[in-house]
């Protein structure tokens, strides 16, 4: 604790924790200075603050702390005024791991699923492992080996786990300014009985289309299927339906380029990238 000199200022406004700028996490790295703007502001009697930091200097405005050590906790800084006490808390460190990490621990080959992951202390953003090997990409390709997670996924994410059958783990970081913490993690196996929305009872084919491409539903029960196909920012370019086992749909009317196909019934939905290729 630190008395400062000098004539304190009753506050002309009530002050919250807003008004104390300043980081959102502090790292072991520093120092780190917050301080109040002087224009709204009225001069701080004493600083307080919490036993994982240490103070280096402080004025009637602004407070110099460092991190004694990165304890994945929580600190505060207590700014004390004539009629107002006023307490700002933070991070210090990466963040703590996620408590819980829900999703299925059997999963069918080429299907998507969900994993979801309890707000891990500290965290701003998340970061995702998968089997390996893994890509993280947008828009996902339904014909890959490789398990994939969309880019930016937060703490709840679809994931599509791949046709090449690779077991191992999935992991969630979370990620604050100091980088990612400790990770939850949940194994994983692939089985003909897991969970999952199954991408290969049907596919388009060939995928690289010029002129047309064939839809085979041989292997699904018979019914009314429904075809869309939309552009890159979502706009539908062919609407339409199914009851056959096979099905061609032209394309020469489509500029060429990626695309996403959507094939559905009353119960199921099924997505692909298609790529129109005029040759």
């Amino acid at each position: 604790m630190e008395e400062l000199a000098g004539n304190a200022q009753r506050p002309s406004v009530y002050l919250d924790t807003d008004d104390l700028l300043g980081p959102d996490a502090l790292c072991i790295s520093g120092p780190n200075t917050f301080w109040f703007d002087t224009c709204v502001a009225p001069e701080v009697l004493e600083w307080n603050i919490s036993n994982n930091l240490i103070l280096i200097d402080s004025d009637q405005h602004s407070v110099t702390v460092e991190v004694t050590n990165p304890t994945n906790e929580q600190g505060y800084i207590e700014a004390v005024f004539h009629d107002q006490t006023l307490r700002k808390t933070f991070w210090v460190g990466t963040p703590g791991p996620s408590p819980a990490l829900q999703g299925p621990e059997t999963v069918r080959t080429g299907s998507t699923v969900t994993y979801s992951a309890d707000q891990a202390p500290g965290a701003k953003s998340y970061q995702w492992y998968l089997p390996y090997p893994f890509d993280i990409q947008a828009p996902c390709d339904y014909t890959s080996t490789n398990w994939q997670v969309p880019p930016d996924a937060g703490r709840n994410t679809q994931v599509f786990t791949g046709y090449g059958g690779y077991n191992g783990l999935v992991q969630v970081m979370g990620v604050n300014d100091c980088g990612a913490g400790d990770a939850t993690i949940l194994s994983v196996s692939h089985s003909n009985n897991g969970s999952g929305q199954q991408h290969s009872p049907v596919f388009p084919y060939p995928n690289s289309s010029d002129d047309a491409f064939h839809l085979d539903f041989s292997s699904l029960s018979p019914g009314n299927y429904t075809i869309d196909i939309y552009d890159a920012i979502g706009q539908n370019v062919y609407s339409g339906q199914s009851t056959n086992v096979q099905k061609t749909i032209n394309t020469l009317s489509i500029e060429g380029g990626t695309y996403f196909l959507h094939v559905s019934d009353s119960e199921q939905l099924w997505q692909f990238q298609l790529i129109i290729d005029h040759h």
